[in-house]
């Protein structure tokens, strides 16, 4: 299945090489707590990429699963990623 309880062998991907060619990214958002745990545990306490290099944004879950309605994460995911998105009409954060 895809929830998170299913994951028992992550497969990593090479972020080290991902952030070293796309230098302009400037967030990294994470669907889910799993989502953050993993990539700390396989990507920043190794080394391969620091975690001061871009922002980290939590997001609640995707997942039908999860209780918050999709209404709710919605606006979370719209509050929190909206600054990102250039279509979306706010500012840019300031760099």
């Amino acid at each position: 299945g895809s929830s998170d309880a299913a994951i028992r062998n992550p497969m990593v991907n090479d972020f080290g090489d991902f952030f070293a060619t796309n230098t302009s990214i400037e967030a990294v958002a994470f669907n889910g707590q799993k989502a953050r745990d993993l990539f700390r545990r396989y990507i920043v306490k190794p080394g391969i990429v620091g975690e001061d290099r871009f922002t980290a944004i939590d997001l609640p879950s995707s997942s039908p699963l999860h209780t918050i309605p999709f209404e709710e994460k919605l606006k979370v995911w719209r509050a929190k990623l909206g600054m990102y998105l250039p279509s979306s009409g706010q500012n840019r954060r300031a760099k």
